[in-house]
């Protein structure tokens, strides 16, 4: 006898398969064209509608990165949506990535950009945050289990020069001492 176990993606990982999915066809589409990444300019805002709220812009500063390139400048966010704004209690357009607030989930950017870029392939990161702000309102004891996902774009196919990405979290009063303490990144 065969037992199925049918697994539904949770919540918060649904906008991460939605931008993945989409990033997905974009690539497969310019690789069939020019063999390279996507470009912003593929990217249709209308067609990711009901992850906008969740979806973030990264612009690499300085020269964009060719295959097994550092970047030489910072990574900056270029665009943030309501609900990264909302999690991060600021809105973090023009400043480097480096300067997020959140201690976990910055780590987590750092390391899934770094590993974006050097893969050039998406990343996604999981990790749980302490949320000593809500709206900018001090809550001491909520966390925030976060989910993100970053794929690399690259206007001439070839050189990274932003990233897309995806932030999805959901938050619990109880400290949660199952979510993993550093972030966990890995290559899909």
């Amino acid at each position: 006898m065969s037992v199925t176990v049918e697994t539904r993606p949770t919540e918060t990982a649904m906008p991460l398969l939605r931008l993945l999915a989409y990033w997905r066809i974009k690539y497969l589409r310019r690789r069939t064209l020019d063999g390279g990444l996507p470009a912003r300019a593929d990217i249709e805002p209308e067609r990711l509608k009901e992850i906008l709220p969740n979806l973030f812009i990264l612009e690499v500063k300085g020269a964009p990165v060719g295959p097994g390139e550092l970047p030489q400048g910072p990574v900056v966010w270029r665009l943030a949506g309501t609900g990264v704004v909302g999690f991060l209690g600021s809105d973090p357009t023009g400043k480097a990535l480096d300067d997020c607030a959140a201690e976990t989930l910055r780590r987590g950017l750092v390391r899934a950009t770094g590993l974006a870029l050097g893969h050039r392939r998406p990343v996604t990161c999981t990790g749980l945050e302490r949320m000593p702000w809500r709206y900018g309102v001090p809550e001491s004891g909520r966390q925030a289990r976060f989910e993100v996902a970053i794929a690399p774009l690259a206007r001439d196919g070839r050189r990274i020069d932003m990233l897309i990405g995806v932030l999805s979290f959901t938050t619990a009063q109880r400290p949660d001492t199952t979510g993993p303490r550093e972030p966990a990144c890995q290559v899909v």
